[in-house]
């Protein structure tokens, strides 16, 4: 899998968009690490270049692990556990999935983890004061609805605020 992603990186290698990231990172390590390997064959007692060589290895090494978590997918809970839901919530998405029409799902647990019975749901997430509607997408999968809708609405900092000049 990881293969394919340098395939990708290489042809999309001038775009400068992409120099950020994780698998041009790994692509742009294992070119420096090619070029050091070539350099210490002629030059075996170059020590600079070897303690050089053994850190990019390190950090091509745990981008690596980075990214086969990413392409595996995030489990916050252990998998002996099934993802938390609230259960009069769950209740509430079946009603509406029986039913043709589509409405609004008021709830207050914002703890409760997006299933992907709920994509395409629209469903108002209680912020505090108001419920905020959210419209439910794949990409939500796995995340907690309170994630979604800010409990606090941040204005601006002070402007003569001694503290922060410091």
């Amino acid at each position: 899998m990881v293969k394919n992603s340098f395939i990708s990186v290489i042809s999309q290698k001038e775009n400068e968009e992409n120099r950020g990231s994780v698998e041009f990172q790994v692509f742009s390590f294992t070119t420096k690490i090619k070029r050091l390997t070539s350099h210490l064959k002629l030059h075996k007692k170059d020590f600079s270049s070897q303690r050089g060589l053994r850190k990019i290895l390190g950090k091509r090494q745990r981008l690596l692990a980075y990214l086969s978590k990413k392409n595996r997918g995030t489990v916050i809970r252990s998998l002996r556990k099934n993802p938390f839901v609230a259960k009069h919530l769950l209740k509430k998405i079946y009603k509406v999935n029986k039913k043709t029409e589509k409405e609004i799902i008021l709830t207050w647990s914002r703890a409760s983890t997006i299933i992907p019975t709920m994509i395409g749901h629209t469903i108002a997430i209680h912020n505090g004061k108001e419920h905020l509607p959210i419209y439910i997408t794949d990409y939500m999968v796995g995340h907690k609805l309170g994630e979604f809708v800010p409990t606090i609405n941040f204005r601006e900092h002070e402007k003569r605020d001694n503290r922060s000049r410091r």
